[in-house]
C-alpha cells in the first residue's frame, strides 16, 4: 500500500502530482489486481474555481487519437463501456453499452447547424422498435408536422382524416 497525503504547506497547496519526466514519453500506470477497483472520491461541493468539473483532461498538443480512450481487451458481453449515475438513490441518466447502444435518461438535444443524421435503421418516436424510416406512435389525436405554430402545418387526425394548412 502505498499513501500519499498533502500537507498543504507548501506552493500548490494540497496538490499532488504524479509525472513522468518531461519529453520522457512516460506511462503513468495504476493497477489494481483481480477484482480492484480504481475509486476516485470527491469531497468538495463544487470544482475549483478555473476547472469544469472534478475530473478534468487538458491536452493543448493534440493532433490525433482520443483525449480519453478505453478498451474492454475480451470478447466479454453484457457490460457498460460508460455509465453515469445521478441523486442518492442513483439513478442511471446515460449509457453506454458494449454494442455500442447508448441510453439517455432525459431529453436529447441536438446542437449545431447540422446536418444532423442517422446513417442507417429507424426512428421511432412513441415506439421503442419503429418498423419504418421513421414511426410515429401518438396516444393523443392529432400528430403536426409543423413549420411555425400554427402555419404550414400538415395534420393527420385519430379518425384517419389529414388535413394541410399553407
Amino acid at each position: 500500500t502505498l499513501s500519499l497525503r498533502s500537507t498543504g504547506t507548501s506552493v500548490g497547496e494540497g496538490d499532488i502530482t504524479i509525472s513522468a519526466a518531461d519529453t520522457s514519453d512516460g506511462d503513468i500506470t495504476i493497477n489494481p489486481d483481480n477484482t480492484g477497483v480504481l475509486n476516485l472520491l470527491f469531497e468538495g461541493a463544487s470544482p475549483g474555481a478555473g476547472y469544469g468539473g472534478f475530473v478534468n483532461a487538458t491536452n493543448a498538443n493534440l493532433t490525433s487519437g482520443a483525449l480519453y480512450y478505453g478498451e474492454v481487451a475480451s470478447n466479454a458481453t453484457g457490460y457498460d463501456l460508460l455509465q453515469f449515475k445521478t441523486g442518492s438513490t442513483a439513478t442511471e441518466v446515460f449509457a453506454i453499452d458494449w454494442t455500442g447502444s447508448t441510453d439517455i435518461a432525459g431529453n436529447l438535444r441536438v446542437g449545431g447547424t447540422g446536418p444532423h443524421y442517422f446513417s442507417s435503421g429507424n426512428v421511432g418516436i412513441g415506439t421503442t422498435s419503429p418498423g419504418a424510416k421513421l414511426q410515429v406512435t401518438a396516444t393523443s389525436d392529432n400528430i403536426f408536422v409543423a413549420r411555425g405554430y400554427t402555419t404550414n402545418r400538415f395534420t393527420i387526425s385519430a379518425t384517419g382524416s389529414s388535413s394541410f394548412y399553407a
